[in-house]
C-alpha cells in the first residue's frame, strides 16, 4: 500500500460527454521516481475532494470549463488552465502500488 501522506499530482482532468465519472491523469513521486496512472473517479466525489483541498472557486471553474464545451471529450490541465497544481491525497483516491506504472 502507498503511504497515505503522498500527494497525487493531477496532470489532467478528463471528461467525456455523458460519462458519470472523470478520469484523473497524474502521478505520485516516490524515491525520486514518478509513478503514473489514470483513474476514474465519480464526478461528485472529485468535486468534494477538490473543494476540500483547493476551494469552491477552483471547482466552479473546472465545472464551467468541462460542461460548457461542445467537444465530446474535454480536458483541463491545472498547470495550464488554472496556473496552479492540484494535489490530492492518495488515500482519498484509494491508490495502491499495483495501480501505478513507473515512468
Amino acid at each position: 500500500m502507498i503511504q497515505t501522506s503522498l500527494p497525487f499530482n493531477v496532470n489532467y482532468i478528463v471528461y467525456e460527454k455523458g460519462d458519470t465519472a472523470f478520469l484523473l491523469e497524474g502521478y505520485i513521486k516516490l524515491k525520486k521516481k514518478k509513478y503514473y496512472t489514470t483513474i476514474p473517479i465519480e464526478i461528485l466525489r472529485l468535486s468534494r475532494l477538490i473543494e476540500k483541498s483547493e476551494g469552491t472557486e477552483i471547482m466552479q471553474f473546472i465545472w464551467k470549463r468541462l460542461y460548457s464545451s461542445n467537444d465530446p471529450v474535454v480536458e483541463i490541465s491545472p498547470n495550464k488552465h488554472l496556473k496552479r497544481t492540484i494535489n490530492l491525497n492518495t488515500s482519498d483516491l484509494g491508490l495502491t502500488n499495483h495501480q501505478l506504472k513507473i515512468a
